[in-house]
């Protein structure tokens, strides 16, 4: 900087000089040039270090006076002898202020200094040179010397800012603009000052020749009492400017005007780190215009740590010559210490820190103690937001993304990227391993398996937990096509194995295995919906299989017999209550009562009625089964509790219940909780299992079974005969009730092999003190032979096709009254005319 300011400055020097010798004449009276001379350089000697701060009302208005002697020297000197008087005054000046610091030769700073003043001169004579001016205060006169004094603060201003960016120092747009409006502002009033004293008469010689002897006579009128040496408000008034932009992790450039306004050779802040700041309590942030440190506050000087507890200005000399005194001022806000501000080595060592200075250092406190305050409470709110932001997005359990923050990611990493392999994982027994560790045990299984996922996965792989016990992974950039299938299905086993592995919680050593599904990117679907559904899919379906499996195109085609139908129509279909409870009475054979109802599900899908074969294979490979029968029972458990009381006597109801529900803990108690809030008895309810489609396991399912009922419902064995252990169901379940499948009820009056099975099948369940249930009858005859082998109970298109709920009253009230006379005159009909009374 020593070196590129003077030289930009003499560039505007030399070409001025060059112009203004052309039109500059010498004196025409040596004495009066002399005087001239001497008094406009004495003028500037004293003004450059000097400033004027007047106060007027609240308000303190600085001045700064080097526009005096720039007019007094317009009017007195040649232009060429006002360049040079203004170059020599000033270097001078500021070599003489600065013969005792030893961090900067005074020589280089005196010609720097000089060579900025000459530059100024020059380019303001010639503007006023360029335009004949000529001592003229008329109005256009005084516009010619705005135009001029303009050009003036314009050297002063962008020389330095190109020499900066010569030594390759940041200049910032919004620095140097309000550098430049404060320049105007400050120096404005002085002129303003001069031109309109001589505009109203020959007294400017008079008024300009005062104002140097005034000042030399510092101490002598009170209006300059408050006079301050150098740009001490200059560097004030742009200290707070740049303080209004900044923040404390940016405020090194104001810390350097810091400097300049206390006339020392470095200024410090420290701040003491509080509550809500991401440091511990003790430390503390000694920021200056060389950098930044952090330590304890143990470790700042003794002085310092005495004044943030008492809260008191202290001043150090460390010795005799002040060279490295410093005043130490706390910043104080709501009477608490929140930092320091630490003025060090005065540049005019004679003096040490004088009385100036700790006024400034007064006023620059004041100001700093609620800007630090205020920016402490930014940065809180700023991390509170960062804290909140995160917490919205992540799994307050396991850090992982939840399922906001995972959509989230797949719109920044997932969406456009080629390729892209979804995972979707549910642990497998963990409502078991829940229950035994405890819900604080549980929580730490969660977090443990997902420590191992992410271990397993990719780095460029996004993670979320988005249930209790189900996590959902994406990677991007995987290899397309059948490679793709593979890596992927290898990345799925990696990741179920590394579950596999035990787990150890508070001494407790437990298994949690995992099922997988996975889908791909574009090929399975362009969206997240689409592959989070189709891995979704393909979880269930893997969990019959090796707990690993990738969504296969046409997975449930025959499945859905052909219709337009998938797990994710299901579930809303579910959630919508479109999945309805149509109910089908079970007749006691003896009263020609209503005994129950068997509840079906029908799936109303836009005024097309889907039968559940079409549906309950899709719902157990997708898991919705689950949700599907809380629905159900639901619905079920609520109308028959209201027909009961209907009719006066205690009304049964068969649930169809999928294998897979009945080993789901959940069911337990969402039976529970459905039978207390309907209000239906325990004993009215009969769980239908179908012993063809039971778990491979006949123990493990008989253990489901049997807690089940623990709650007081009942066990039915649906489509009884058509399994492959009949005897072995028998022998362990011991079923409440038999329900005879209608393949044997269907041909019983014609078949004698079909008629000696439902007898055996009823003394069976006399031996075993069971119901027996005839389903599929749908004559007369078959009612007749039924009841004749001693059936108790008749369910069929005889009495009743499934109806919905709407219609099971209006049936209760004025059709079961007729069933006997009914039956009866269906016997006497021919079966043409039976079947089309069904």
């Amino acid at each position: 900087m020593f070196v590129t300011i003077p030289l930009f400055a003499w560039l505007v020097i030399v070409p001025s000089l060059a112009y203004l010798t052309r039109v500059d004449g010498p004196p025409s009276n040596g004495v009066a040039a002399a005087w001239a001379i001497l008094l406009v350089f004495i003028s500037y000697a004293m003004v450059e270090r000097l400033a004027l701060r007047l106060g007027v009302g609240e308000y303190n208005l600085n001045f700064v006076a080097t526009e005096l002697p720039l007019l007094l020297g317009a009017s007195l000197l040649a232009p060429v002898v006002h360049v040079g008087v203004r170059f020599v005054a000033i270097g001078l000046a500021t070599a003489w202020r600065l013969r005792n610091n030893p961090a900067v030769p005074s020589w280089k700073a005196g010609f720097g200094n000089g060579s900025m003043g000459a530059a100024q001169v020059g380019a303001f004579s010639v503007v006023v040179t360029a335009f004949n001016w000529n001592n003229d205060f008329t109005l256009t006169g005084c516009l010619v010397l705005l135009v001029a004094w303009v050009a003036c603060i314009s050297v002063d201003l962008m020389v330095p800012i190109a020499g900066r960016k010569l030594a390759g120092q940041t200049v910032t747009l919004d620095n140097t603009w309000h550098s430049i409006v404060d320049a105007l502002n400050l120096s404005a009033p002085t002129m303003m000052i001069g031109m309109a004293v001589p505009a109203v008469g020959w007294g400017l010689r008079a008024f300009l020749i005062a104002v140097p002897l005034a000042i030399v006579g510092r101490h002598g009128a009170p209006v300059f009492a408050q006079l301050l040496e150098g740009h001490t408000y200059r560097a004030l008034h742009r200290f707070f400017r740049l303080l209004q932009n900044s923040t404390s992790d940016n405020v090194e450039a104001a810390l350097e005007l810091a400097a300049q306004a206390t006339k020392t050779r470095q200024v410090q802040l420290v701040i003491v780190e509080r509550e809500g700041i991401d440091r511990q309590l003790d430390s503390a942030v000694t920021i200056s215009a060389d950098g930044r440190s952090t330590g304890p506050i143990s470790e700042l000087p003794q002085v310092w740590r005495e004044v943030l507890e008492s809260g008191q200005v202290a001043l150090t000399d460390t010795d005799e010559a002040a060279t490295t005194a410093s005043l130490v001022h706390p910043l104080i806000v709501k009477g608490q210490a929140i930092g320091l501000l630490v003025c060090t080595e005065p540049l005019d060592a004679t003096k040490g820190v004088t009385d100036d200075t700790k006024e400034i250092a007064e006023s620059l406190a004041a100001n700093l103690s609620p800007w630090l305050e205020q920016d402490r409470l930014v940065a809180e709110m700023r991390r509170d937001m960062q804290t909140r932001t995160h917490q919205a997005i992540h799994d307050p359990l396991t850090g992982l993304l939840n399922r906001l923050g995972f959509n989230e990611a797949w719109e920044a990493h997932g969406k456009d990227e080629p390729t892209v392999a979804v995972f979707i994982l549910d642990l497998d027994n963990f409502k078991e391993t829940n229950s035994f560790l405890g819900h604080g045990g549980g929580d730490k299984v969660l977090c443990e398996a997902a420590r191992r996922l992410q271990h397993v996965l990719p780095n460029r792989a996004h993670i979320a937990r988005i249930g209790g016990d189900e996590f959902a992974a994406f990677v991007p950039n995987t290899r397309q096509g059948d490679g793709d299938r593979a890596d992927a299905g290898r990345l799925g086993v990696d990741l179920r194995r590394a579950l596999e592995l035990p787990f150890t919680v508070d001494g407790a050593t437990v298994s949690v295995s995992g099922t997988i599904g996975i889908s791909l990117g574009p090929l399975h679907g362009d969206t997240l919906t689409v592959l989070m559904r189709h891995a979704d899919d393909a979880m269930f379906a893997a969990k019959d299989d090796s707990g690993v499996a990738v969504f296969a195109d046409a997975a449930y085609g025959d499945d859905t017999f052909g219709l337009d139908i998938d797990g994710w129509r299901l579930k809303a279909a579910i959630d919508n209550n479109d999945i309805e409870c149509f109910f089908q009475p079970i007749i006691d054979m003896k009263t020609y009562r209503v005994a129950g109802f068997e509840a079906l599900a029908r799936w109303n899908d836009q005024g097309r009625v889907i039968m559940p074969q079409s549906f309950i294979a899709l719902a157990e490979k997708t898991g919705h089964i689950h949700a599907l029968t809380a629905s159900i029972m639901s619905q079920a458990f609520a109308n028959v509790a209201r027909w009961s009381q209907h009719v006066g006597r205690e009304l049964d109801i068969g649930i169809n219940i999928s294998p897979l529900s009945i080993s789901n803990p959940e069911l337990r108690e969402a039976l529970i909780a459905t039978l207390k809030r309907t209000g239906l008895k325990p004993s009215s309810v009969y769980l239908e299992v179908t012993e063809g489609r039971m778990f491979k396991d006949p123990l493990r399912a008989t253990n489901h079974l049997n807690h089940l009922r623990e709650t007081g419902v009942r066990v039915s064995l649906d489509d009884y005969g058509t399994g492959a252990s009949t005897h072995e169901w028998l022998y362990r379940m011991a079923p409440d009730q038999i329900k005879i499948d209608r393949m044997f009820v269907k041909d019983m009056c014609t078949d004698q092999r079909a008629r000696g099975i439902v007898e055996l099948d009823v003394q069976t369940g006399m031996k075993f003190n069971a119901s027996v249930v005839a389903e599929g009858i749908e004559t007369a005859e078959h009612w007749a032979v039924a009841r004749q082998l001693g059936v108790e109970l008749a369910q069929g298109y005889l009495v009743s096709r499934p109806k919905p709920a709407s219609e099971i009253m209006d049936w209760l009230n004025n059709e079961e009254p007729k069933l006997e006379s009914f039956i009866a005159l269906a016997g006497s009909l021919d079966p043409s005319q039976q079947r089309s009374r069904r």
